[in-house]
């Protein structure tokens, strides 16, 4: 089944396209396992916490969902009352992408900066809708060698970053859907970030 295709030839006219895909993303949302979400925020708040630096690793729109959460994470959730929050969205320098990609493959874009970047204790948090990117996969297996806490998020059948991952979920999905795991994952940063900061004791208005 591709749920795209199908609501794409079931669809009369792109309002109805609008209300399916809507709906679907709302699906999606609710069937995400929240007892393992609930363990994500909290791996999370204990790495704040414990002044460790969050590593985020991910490709194309993940990449993308990737760096919106650094913003959220490094500004969004700033309070003068709690330590800051260390954050790295992995594909965010071009540099060090294309050197590495250049001289040791595109496999080892996140590893090469895990080593360089990472110590004992950080927590490596991976995005990756078909959850088999090589690269991401290379840099969980990585981390766990050395000793940096692991989460995998995904979409279709998770791949295998879930398995890989010390904490891992997925949005069940079918193959063609890119655009609503991708929102899914958008909202998912979202709902953390939010939840942290307020936990943090950050107002969210100005």
């Amino acid at each position: 089944m591709y749920f795209m295709k199908e609501l794409f030839q079931s669809a009369y006219d792109f309002s109805t396209y609008y209300d399916g895909y809507c709906e679907r993303l709302c699906q999606l949302l609710h069937r995400l396992n929240k007892e393992t979400l609930t363990k994500i925020a909290d791996e999370m708040w204990n790495c704040i916490n414990g002044g460790k630096t969050l590593f985020l690793a991910g490709n194309g729109g993940s990449s993308a969902v990737l760096s919106h959460w650094v913003n959220d994470l490094v500004v969004g959730n700033y309070t003068q009352n709690s330590p800051p929050i260390r954050a790295i969205n992995l594909t965010d320098n071009q540099s060090v992408i294309t050197a590495l990609g250049n001289d040791e493959g595109y496999e080892n874009v996140f590893v090469g900066q895990l080593r360089a970047l990472s110590k004992e204790g950080d927590l490596l948090i991976a995005m990756s809708v078909s959850g088999n990117s090589p690269n991401i996969i290379k840099s969980i297996e990585w981390a766990k060698e050395h000793y940096i806490k692991t989460i995998g998020i995904a979409g279709c059948d998770g791949g295998k970053l879930i398995s890989a991952c010390d904490i891992g979920v997925f949005v069940e999905s079918t193959k063609d859907e890119y655009g609503p795991v991708e929102d899914v994952f958008c909202i998912l940063t979202h709902v953390i970030s939010t939840y942290l900061a307020q936990k943090r004791g950050k107002n969210l208005y100005h």
